[in-house]
């Protein structure tokens, strides 16, 4: 806004509800999650380029290699569209529209937020979500604009159908790279997302309007 009087108070999330999980309580089950509310057109955009893009290249790569690794693709979220379940055809596809958890628990059970968001504005405040829980993530430079989360650091971000496969398949295979992304990425909470970092920040810019 090119003006000396504005503040930005970033979005956050309560670490305390969004716990970050140990090496133990990582399930073996590998869920490559997807969640949102289908009633934006931004989720239905990027689940639509999961199961018509991702997903088929990330299951050709792990047939070809023989994997025994257990993965499954894991939609999540109200209102998803009948498109959309049309295309969630196979054993290794779960819809998810009904399902009663707290947002932080459904994190718990996955392996990696696959968010590969192609339009739309704002904070996605999943992308947050996942980093304070320990969830690894691969997304899109969008996905993370707006935060200070970085490529290699805090997450794993492509333009690219084909290599948004290889980078899930880099957190499936290389336990390291994912303890250390996961590990940057809860700390990056910490000190910049967290509700009581965030509210003291507000309570200064209301105190300086005083």
């Amino acid at each position: 806004m090119k003006r000396a009087d504005v503040d930005v108070v970033p979005n956050g999330v309560d670490t305390g509800s969004f716990r970050f999980r140990s090496s133990e309580e990582i399930p073996a089950e590998k869920r490559i999650l997807f969640i949102g509310d289908f009633k934006w057109l931004t989720n239905i955009d990027a689940a639509e380029n999961i199961l018509k893009h991702i997903w088929p290249r990330l299951s050709l790569k792990l047939s070809e290699a023989k994997e025994k690794t257990n993965v499954k693709l894991w939609l999540v979220g109200k209102n998803i569209p009948t498109k959309i379940k049309n295309l969630a055809v196979g054993k290794n596809i779960i819809l998810d529209e009904n399902n009663k958890d707290e947002t932080g628990e459904i994190f718990r059970k996955a392996y990696v937020l696959l968010a590969p968001i192609r339009a739309g504005g704002g904070t996605s405040y999943k992308i947050i979500e996942a980093m304070a829980s320990g969830v690894g993530v691969v997304t899109t430079n969008l996905g993370i604009e707006g935060l200070e989360a970085k490529n290699n650091i805090h997450v794993l971000a492509s333009e690219h159908e084909d290599e948004m496969a290889n980078l899930v398949l880099d957190l499936i295979h290389d336990h390291s790279l994912y303890r250390k992304l996961t590990l940057n990425a809860r700390k990056l909470v910490e000190e910049k997302y967290d509700w009581k970092i965030i509210a003291q920040k507000l309570n200064e810019v209301y105190l300086s309007c005083l």
